[in-house]
């Protein structure tokens, strides 16, 4: 047992308790380029890419990642991980007399990693009930492991025009498969098959993990109980104020710190 004198000593250890949590059996990180996605547009966003002389990146945001979990044949413990990210992407069209108008549209990207999982045959079943049914127990789930993907906004380094459909792109997809989950997000129906396209170039962070429902042995000092009363604030507005600490950084901003290598 970890030394754990720094939290009052091992004399507040009232007894050891079981848990059930999500152990992660492995995960990995990655840091990717996404060069030339595709990105499907409506028919408004089209019409003004046709006429577009140039566009701008604004921003990129993720509105969704499906992921599949599958066993590796011949591999035991080891399961393959299928992410999709669907991605949002706004962006100012410019034209040659016009202001710019902003337009939106859909990148997608597919990725496979390889993980340990672990391995076992129990079948698990629970007395919860579907949230959104009337009195139906959850179905019995299997034995695979929990994957869980966590990701940021991607960081958006370039967008192009194209005027040709061979593209060196690493977005493989047919905008006829876009779910309805996503595909509600844009004001029309996305399209292809368009001469003129919009191409970005993506950053992105993310962290992948495999983990399973495990009950561990852990000591434990007490029940927990909250510190805070919960009372409403009953001070004016300026009495909030007077709290404030001077902003001196605003009047004169300090110098680079430096720093050590």
């Amino acid at each position: 047992m970890a030394d754990m004198t720094g939290q009052g000593g091992q004399d507040r250890v009232r007894e050891a308790v079981c848990i059930e949590t999500q152990k992660i059996y492995d995960s990995c990180r990655a840091k990717e380029c996404l060069e030339d996605m595709r990105v499907y547009l409506t028919p408004s966003g089209q019409e003004a890419v046709n006429s577009a002389t140039s566009v701008k990146p604004k921003k990129a945001e993720v509105l969704w990642a499906y992921i599949d979990v599958e066993p590796v044949p011949f591999n035991r413990g080891y399961y393959t991980v299928d992410i999709r990210y669907y991605f949002k992407i706004s962006f100012y069209a410019y034209h040659a007399i016009s202001k710019p108008c902003e337009v939106c549209g859909l990148s997608v990207y597919s990725k496979r990693v390889m993980l340990f999982g672990s391995e076992g045959s129990a079948r698990t079943y629970t007395s919860l009930y579907r949230p959104s049914a009337t009195d139906i127990q959850l179905g019995v789930t299997s034995n695979l492991p929990h994957a869980s993907v966590e990701i940021i906004d991607p960081i958006m380094l370039s967008m192009r025009l194209s005027e040709s459909r061979c593209c060196n792109s690493c977005s493989d997809f047919e905008a006829t498969n876009i779910p309805d989950a996503i595909s509600c997000y844009f004001d029309g129906t996305l399209i292809d098959n368009q001469d003129r396209r919009v191409y970005v170039t993506l950053g992105l962070f993310s962290i992948i993990r495999l983990s399973r429902n495990v009950q561990l042995s852990i000591p434990a000092y007490d029940f927990c109980m909250p510190d805070n009363d919960g009372e409403c604030d009953s001070e004016t507005p300026c009495d909030v104020f007077r709290k404030f600490n001077f902003p001196v950084d605003e009047f004169m901003p300090p110098s680079e710190q430096k720093r050590c290598d």
